[in-house]
């Protein structure tokens, strides 16, 4: 098959596949949209529901539903907490009057539709519940229109343990959706099914024709998956890795070609993400407290970007110099120059070699300007426990009594010189640019503390016994410094310390775990400035709202006094072993630890993990595409010299063609016509030559006028790079560039690419 018929064939199972996968994404999400209701609750049994789900299903959610007959929760915190506050009272009153509003702006079904789903969320409160997916079944080829084409079929559910009355307004729901989804074009090769019997509701989606298959209850690698943990399981998640990343994998090869396929396995083998296995976590309550647990397969040894997982042991008396008066304290590992080498070895091994080559340069570049080296000249010189700890008594609460104390520096009078240097770099680079602030010394107690003064804050830092401790002024940053030094002050003397240490013993006592965090918090303390905020943002959208609603976002917040008495301590830990990545977290209710300033650090390893592999898998191959950018342009400049050197040897005229260029040897390596990303055959160029045979001398604005331009987005990002006649290139949006062109001569990109000459 010729290269251009495979392209447009590749196009059009490319434009049909990725609109049917779209829809299932959008069902799945609607799926989910509709779980997260569930979430919030979680006492019933959810085994007969998973006795539906299909073995070998990729993702698994569970929820039991919180029941006033399940003696768990009914003696947990968490029903106390909603019974003395009135909160579900509160909030549906709040949406009731949102309802209220719809149905004034949009008729009576807006607030009987209200009433349906108040009386199903209320169910769903108490009702088991599972979502699953199955995965992609690509089949076989089928024609369409006369031309092969592969339709998916996916496998995806929802299934609901209710009955009698309550399912009405369930069964109204589900009807439409499977009515939705049998209609919809985008699922034509998807079975859709309406579940309703023996009291359970929900629709299911498969490929047809398929037998039922055996059911996950029996397979043991989701059974497996919950063997950790001692909380009852009222809500759970599953993700098996592997099955996700073939059928990722099956998804790539189908919808992009060998090209892409190759791009990605690649990438997943350098990140070593092929070396990970079982994603699960799953909460319940212990002890009237609310626990979950999670834990990540990744055995060792790891490779690529999974090796940041092996930062332990954590150092334990990191913890010990937090204050006893702190409400808050976290300390975790990090090693600044492991995650270096990891990231910086990772997209070395990614790269082509010279893409390799320019990141190197742009290194030494950096190391130029920088004055030093990164790697060897800072980072090799910290350590890598960290602790962040909040103390009003350092100036309040949130940033302004907040404190950094870097423990373990490998060499602590090395890194002060260096910080020294860095801080006279900035001063000096503000002076030239008019920056109105500088570091400088500020002697408190026997401290010289180094301190940029602007307004409101005032971010200080000093190396001192060792450690390097910053916070928000150089009051704080003596006020940790001393209360370091102090044995009696630390937090290990604190009832909330002594609250959390037995829930994490176990951890503590196993020799193959190694800490990576630990975290203590009061919510009863940090309860009282949140709350102050929360009503403080409520008030100021309360006249706003209460014009338009009839009622204020006030009325849904409890009073601080009915919380109070049911918060206290929480915790967490994580700890990394030879089998993976593991944390544990205990609180009094479901989501306690919202009510505590520093909720955004409470166990972040999992978010981090998950955002920096979503984040860099597309980095690299914005990279890629980057570097294929770069060489284009590289080219596009190489082929203007060689028409300028044309022009010399031929009485100041650009050649007639590229193809002179070529037979002539002004540009002997073949490569330089060529886009990285373009797949034509060599014979078609990826760049035109706008002026051929033109008089250097007649061209005005040289600078301004188009020589050369790419054929078309070769890299479908909207931009394509153009060589101007004084020989510099710039790139401009497709759109500008077909502008400019038919502007500078009168036709569009597409007419100059169809009447483009060939190379021989």
């Amino acid at each position: 098959m010729p290269a251009n018929q495979e392209s447009n064939q590749r196009t059009h199972k490319t434009g049909y596949i990725k609109p049917r996968l779209g829809a299932a994404r959008r069902w799945m999400m609607y799926s989910l949209v509709l779980s997260w209701a569930w979430v919030v609750s979680a006492a019933a049994d959810v085994d007969a529901l998973l006795e539906r789900v299909p073995a070998g299903s990729i993702a698994v959610f569970t929820w039991q539903g919180f029941d006033d007959a399940d003696p768990a929760y009914a003696d947990s915190t968490f029903k106390a907490m909603l019974d003395d506050t009135d909160l579900v009272a509160r909030c549906a009153r709040f949406l009731g009057a949102i309802g209220e509003r719809a149905a004034q702006e949009q008729g009576g079904d807006a607030e009987n539709d209200l009433a349906a789903w108040t009386d199903a969320v209320r169910e769903l409160w108490q009702s088991p519940a599972v979502l699953y997916f199955g995965g992609v079944d690509f089949g076989d080829a089928v024609a369409v229109e006369g031309e092969p084409r592969v339709k998916p079929s996916l496998s995806f559910g929802v299934l609901l343990e209710v009955d009698g009355e309550a399912a009405a307004p369930f069964r109204t729901f589900f009807n439409r959706a499977v009515e939705d989804m049998q209609n919809e074009s985008d699922l034509a090769e998807t079975q859709v099914e309406l579940i309703d019997a023996d009291g359970v509701i929900g629709f299911r989606a498969s490929k047809p024709g398929n037998e039922p298959p055996a059911s996950i209850t029996t397979d043991e690698r989701y059974t497996g998956a919950f063997d950790h943990g001692d909380a009852t399981r009222h809500m759970s998640f599953y993700l098996d890795v592997p099955a996700g990343l073939a059928a990722l994998r099956e998804t790539v090869a189908f919808d992009n070609g060998e090209e892409d396929l190759a791009d990605f396995d690649r990438f997943v083998q350098g990140f070593g993400v092929d070396g990970l296995g079982r994603f699960a976590g799953a909460s319940g309550f212990v002890d009237r407290q609310w626990q979950s647990t999670l834990t990540l397969e990744a055995p060792a040894p790891r490779r690529g970007f999974i090796r940041l997982l092996d930062q332990g042991p954590l150092r334990t008396d990191t913890l010990k110099l937090t204050t006893k008066t702190s409400p808050w304290a976290r300390t975790f590992r990090f090693d600044a120059l492991h995650t270096y080498d990891t990231v910086i070895g990772t997209i070395r091994g990614l790269l082509e070699e010279p893409e390799v080559e320019e990141m190197d340069q742009d290194l030494a570049q950096f190391r130029e300007q920088l004055g030093f080296d990164l790697r060897d000249d800072l980072l090799a010189l910290l350590g890598a426990d960290w602790l962040v700890y909040a103390d009003a008594s350092f100036g309040g609460m949130y940033g302004t009594g907040l404190a950094v104390v870097h423990d373990g520096l490998k060499d602590p009078e090395a890194l002060d010189a260096r910080l020294h240097d860095l801080t006279k770099k900035f001063n000096a680079e503000g002076q030239r640019n008019g920056m109105p602030f500088q570091w400088m010394p500020v002697t408190v107690g026997e401290l010289d503390v180094q301190t940029l003064p602007i307004p409101i804050f005032s971010p200080s830092w000093v190396i001192a016994d060792g450690r390097l401790v910053f916070a928000n002024s150089p009051q704080s940053v003596f006020a940790a410094v001393q209360a370091a030094r102090d044995p009696e002050r630390h937090i290990e003397t604190s009832d909330a310390f002594a609250a959390v240490s037995p829930w994490f013993e176990d951890v503590a006592g196993n020799p193959q775990a190694k800490l990576t965090s630990r975290m203590v918090v009061d919510t009863q303390r940090t309860a009282v400035t949140v709350h102050q905020t929360i009503t403080m943002f409520a008030a100021m959208l309360g006249g706003e709202v209460q014009r338009e609603l009839g009622v204020s976002p006030l009325e849904a917040i409890p009073p601080l006094n009915t919380l109070t008495p049911h918060l206290g301590p929480a915790g967490s830990v994580s700890w990394v072993d030879d089998a993976g990545f593991h944390s544990r977290s205990r609180m009094p209710f479901p989501g306690a630890t919202l009510l505590s300033p520093e909720a955004y650090f409470y166990n972040t390893e999992p978010a981090v993990l998950a955002a920096g592999t979503g984040i860099m898998l597309p980095a690299l191959g914005a990279a890629r595409r980057e570097a294929r950018q770069t060489a284009a342009m590289s080219h596009m400049r190489q082929i203007l010299i060689g028409m300028h050197t044309y022009a010399v040897d031929h009485e100041g005229r650009f050649p007639p063609n590229l193809d002179v260029l070529h037979t002539d040897d002004y540009l002997p390596n073949d490569d330089v016509f060529r886009h990285p990303a373009d797949e034509r055959p060599f014979a078609e160029p990826s760049f035109l030559l706008v002026l051929p045979g033109a008089r250097h001398e007649d061209v005005e604005q040289a600078g301004q006028t188009i020589a050369l331009i790419e054929r078309e987005d070769f890299d479908g990002d909207g931009m394509i790079n153009v060589g101007y006649a004084d020989g510099h290139v710039e790139r401009h949006t497709l759109e500008h560039a077909d502008e400019l062109l038919t502007e500078q001569t009168g036709r569009s990109l597409e007419q100059w690419a169809n009447a483009g000459l060939k190379l021989d």
